[in-house]
């Protein structure tokens, strides 16, 4: 002999098994956007140190022993100094 189905019973099955459907479908979107986060973060990280690396060599061009470094690679020399020619 078969058991009655209730209907209460019925409709609270129905309404837990929703609820863990949502629950789960929410923990998975909650892992997405964990892991989206994360490689932002990272992303933002490496972008801080190129822009730090490029703010540096701006401040570095802007000193007077870069500008001379430049001026010697184009054979440029100081008052008073005797030019001296590399044969190599």
């Amino acid at each position: 002999m078969r058991k009655k189905v209730n209907l209460k019973s019925l409709i609270v099955v129905v309404l837990v098994s929703y609820a863990c459907y949502i629950f789960v479908n929410q923990q998975i979107t909650m892992i997405r956007i964990n892991k989206e986060i994360a490689a932002t973060k990272q992303e933002l990280s490496k972008l801080k140190d190129t822009k730090q690396t490029l703010q540096d060599k701006v401040d570095m061009t802007k000193t007077d022993m870069h500008k001379e470094k430049l001026a010697r690679e184009d054979n440029f020399i100081k008052e008073g100094e005797t030019p001296v020619i590399n044969s190599k």
